[in-house]
């Protein structure tokens, strides 16, 4: 059995799809003078109360992020200098992003997401009225997996074929799972 060259394997991910339109991602910066934990503070405060409310978790949950947390930002997603990364503040929320940005969680870049979003998952994201956040991290698995066996095999990344080879279920409001169709097999 002879091994793929690990080369091919980077250069089929990369011509997966064309950038999306959106060039930045992130909201906007935090402040410098308040203090870490003065943040977590106030966010657990203000979590405690929409929570009380009943909102759902993507209105409750806050970034922790920091602006020291950009080079592994960049680190994860292969993200150029051409792409700007902004941190978000604590009371902004992913659901919220400003036209012209978009919104992702870390755990979606450790499983897979990058920038430029492949253009056939936001095509697919579009097709569904939805944000490229509110895909689940393991979704992202799927659909590079996906785009990879059919880019290798020749067929088209169309969202009728896409459509077909996978199953998309809501988790939970707000939140989206895309998986490979099991009677294909897992």
């Amino acid at each position: 059995m002879s091994s793929i060259d690990e080369r091919v394997v980077v250069d089929f991910v990369q011509s997966l799809g064309s950038p999306s339109s959106s060039g930045a991602v992130g909201i906007s910066n935090p402040p410098d003078k308040a203090s870490r934990k003065e943040i977590l503070a106030r966010i657990n405060a203000e979590e405690a109360i929409l929570s009380a409310e009943g909102r759902p978790w993507y209105e409750i949950k806050a970034s922790l992020l920091q602006e020291s947390d950009k080079a592994l930002i960049r680190d994860l997603s292969g993200m150029s200098d051409q792409y700007e990364v902004l941190i978000p503040l604590p009371k902004d929320r992913a659901h919220l992003t400003p036209e012209g940005y978009h919104t992702f969680y870390m755990n979606q870049l450790e499983m897979g997401l990058r920038f430029p979003v492949p253009r056939f998952i936001q095509d697919l994201c579009d097709h569904l009225t939805i944000s490229p956040s509110q895909l689940t991290p393991n979704s992202y698995s799927s659909l590079l997996g996906l785009g990879v066996l059919l880019k290798f095999y020749q067929a088209p990344l169309s969202l009728h074929l896409i459509d077909k080879l996978t199953q998309i279920r809501q988790q939970d409001v707000g939140k989206f799972f895309i998986r490979l169709n099991p009677e294909f097999g897992s």
